[in-house]
């Protein structure tokens, strides 16, 4: 052989090395998963509708009116309070919200911090498809539209929509492109220059309180970008994140004057950022955000002070059930339960309906995920068959509880032990809910690194 063809054979070889290890890159890094094309209905026979009110589903909604605010790259941190640090040692993005604070002292039964915990990739559009179907988004969901960034996987925006219900939009036009025709008004701007940091922002302050003073909507977002751009161009450290926190803590305070006992606030990050301003990969400071829940109306039974975390797509039955919506068919989140051990049309003053009330809702949020992974497991062998089966039990083992418990104090009216016995059925639900969720995510939302 020539040394042409010597260096012909070489060339091939090369080749077949780089375009192999491509696919083994692609194959660890842009994570895959089916889309089922199924919609949650209010017919379903989990969900008794005894004394559900008309215009609620599956169970009574709790609020006519939701208000997300969505500060991208909020991270969990910058919304922390550090009564320890003050103000001349703080660093640019700590205690520039204080807000938070002074209403989690000052109105412990009405407001909530979480570190609100995202899935990667980190990136905005993977995480509001998070955020608003409950699904694990990854960088390719096979059998969605390739020729649209749409969202046609089941969301809480379609089911708001189905319910006759009306979306106020405003902010990061990214949400136009994946929830095109579905808002009543919507006031976009573009998104992609990192550079700039106010042009969203001041969009957003034009319209936010006067569309809050309308009574023509349900559910009203409005997503800043200021923070998030300011990462990009500065990173967290620069005092321009001061500055841009601070106006978000003047625009939060402003939003809440406005609120009336009907509606709930939920604010959140949809990522958070590195040292260096950047996201969308998996480590602390990308996937720690936060969520701050808030309402003039009493929203919790419990005034527990210690940090507790929430998987982001634990958002979407949580918003979903307080208005009376029914989950998304394809939500693995779980109930954020703080917000559903109140009831005001309940005797809330003892534990046992609290923790009834709480199991209530799990039960339906269980079924909800439990329907959704049994029509997916007819589509995909994706998943542990050990595995599915010990959660499949664990589901069983809770359900044959309730019933026992429901029929024992039916029978009997003997209350006593059912507090112990509701507890441990919390429990089970939770456990089923977060092995289903982690059983998923371990197949969709972790990068291989093996392969990578």
């Amino acid at each position: 052989m020539g040394l042409g063809g010597k260096l012909f054979c070489l060339f091939m070889c090369l080749l077949t090395f780089y375009i192999v290890g491509v696919l083994l890159f692609t194959k660890g890094f842009l994570l895959k998963r089916s889309v089922i094309d199924q919609n949650s209905t209010c017919d379903v026979k989990f969900a008794d509708r005894h004394g559900v009110e008309g215009e609620s589903c599956w169970m009574h909604k709790r609020y006519k009116k939701a208000v997300l605010i969505i500060i991208d790259a909020l991270r969990y941190d910058f919304a922390r309070y550090e009564p320890s640090i003050n103000e001349t040692s703080a660093l640019p993005f700590q205690n520039k919200l204080p807000i938070f604070h002074e209403l989690l002292t000052t109105k412990p039964l009405n407001s909530k911090l979480y570190k609100f915990i995202a899935d990667p990739p980190t990136t905005t559009m993977q995480r509001l498809k998070g955020l608003t179907t409950g699904s694990l988004p990854t960088f390719v969901d096979a059998g969605s539209n390739f020729a649209s960034s749409e969202i046609t996987e089941d969301n809480f925006l379609d089911q708001l929509t189905k319910a006759n219900k009306e979306i106020v939009f405003m902010g990061d036009d990214t949400w136009e492109s994946l929830f095109p025709g579905r808002f009543k008004r919507a006031f976009s701007f573009p998104s992609f220059n990192v550079q700039d940091l106010h042009t969203v922002d001041n969009g957003v302050l034009q319209h936010l309180t006067p569309e809050l003073r309308k009574k023509d909507w349900n559910l009203l977002i409005a997503h800043f970008l200021g923070v998030d751009h300011c990462g990009h161009r500065f990173g967290p450290y620069h005092p321009a994140m001061a500055d841009k926190l601070t106006q978000m803590d003047t625009i939060l305070r402003s939003v809440i004057k406005e609120l009336d006992d009907d509606t709930v606030l939920f604010v959140m990050g949809d990522h958070g950022m590195t040292r260096t301003g950047d996201h969308g990969g998996d480590s602390t400071d990308e996937v720690d955000a936060a969520l701050f829940v808030y309402s003039p109306s009493q929203i919790t039974a419990t005034q527990d002070t210690h940090l507790m975390s929430v998987s982001q797509v634990d958002l979407v039955p949580t918003v979903s059930l307080l208005l009376g919506i029914p989950i998304p068919y394809s939500n693995l989140g779980t109930i954020i339960t703080d917000l559903f051990n109140y009831c005001p049309w309940w005797k809330m003053d003892n534990k046992e309906n609290q923790v009834f009330h709480t199991v209530k809702a799990l039960r339906i949020n269980a079924y909800q995920v439990r329907s959704y992974i049994n029509t997916y497991r007819t589509e995909s062998d994706e998943f542990p068959q050990l595995e599915n089966e010990k959660l499949e039990s664990l589901f069983n083992q809770a359900e044959a509880e309730i019933q026992s418990l429901v029929t024992y104090y039916g029978s009997t009216g003997d209350g006593s032990g059912m507090l112990n016995r509701l507890v441990k059925l919390e429990e089970t639900y939770r456990l089923y809910l977060e092995g289903v969720k982690e059983m998923c995510k371990n197949i969709w939302a972790k990068f291989d690194i093996s392969t990578m």
